[in-house]
């Protein structure tokens, strides 16, 4: 429900809302493509692609480590993964 509001809130992506979506994509098709999809769940995937980007976006200073510290305890909280050993960001 959350996703289908977001994409009709922005059908053509025009807003830059529609970016949310995205969040840990890029990262986790990475991850698939390089481990072989089916090898984690898609949005297992995802999780740790937020952490990656969270991590990256620290390194760049573009958010403060602690708002990516929440980010990753929620996730954990939600038992999804933040980190896959066989990938160094």
């Amino acid at each position: 429900r959350c996703k289908a509001a977001v994409v009709t809130a922005d059908e053509r992506e025009t807003t830059g809302r529609r970016a949310i979506l995205n969040y840990g994509h890029t990262f986790a098709h990475a991850i698939e493509a390089t481990e072989g999809y089916g090898s984690l769940l898609h949005g297992e995937a995802v999780s740790i692609g937020m952490a990656m980007a969270g991590q990256l976006a620290v390194h760049l200073k573009l958010i403060d480590r602690e708002s990516i510290l929440a980010q990753n305890n929620l996730l954990s909280d939600l038992h999804l993964p933040i980190a896959f050993d066989r990938f160094d960001l």
